[in-house]
């Protein structure tokens, strides 16, 4: 099916994208296929792969003993652990969340390749991460 998904690892400790891809490597995952990884959280590691790449990735995993945070939401407002935003109200910190989710989504998008990159900004629009706005920027650059 077409569209990309983030799809969620658990990490035991904090490391760098380099070292987790290296990580991946050595568990034999083409790295090419994953198009962005970034840390959303404490222990864990977001990979953007296609759809129809997913299942080959979470059986590559399951086959390794990796486990996938299959119940892990970005826009949780629980994210948040900045202390200057715990005075805030619900609603407040549930916009921080998505707009720290979004920030992470244009950034990728700005390391993607063209037309890779129209695919993902179209895929994130669907799934309304990202404003129609942001979709038009993405596909002017």
């Amino acid at each position: 099916s077409n569209g990309y998904k983030y799809l969620y690892l658990y990490t035991r400790h904090r490391m760098t994208v380099s070292n987790l891809r290296s990580i991946l490597a050595k568990l034999k995952v083409d790295n090419s296929r994953i198009l962005d990884v970034y840390f959303p959280d404490r222990q864990i590691a977001a990979l953007l792969v296609h759809n129809a790449y997913a299942p080959v990735f979470q059986e590559q995993m399951a086959q390794k003993g990796v486990s996938l945070n299959k119940d892990f939401d970005p826009l949780n407002l629980a994210i948040i652990h900045d202390p200057a935003m715990q005075g805030l109200t619900l609603e407040e910190r549930q916009e921080k969340a998505r707009a720290v989710h979004k920030c992470q989504l244009l950034v990728a998008l700005n390391i993607i390749r063209d037309p890779v990159k129209i695919s993902a900004a179209r895929s994130f629009r669907r799934q309304n991460w990202i404003t129609h706005e942001d979709l038009t920027a993405v596909l002017e650059t």
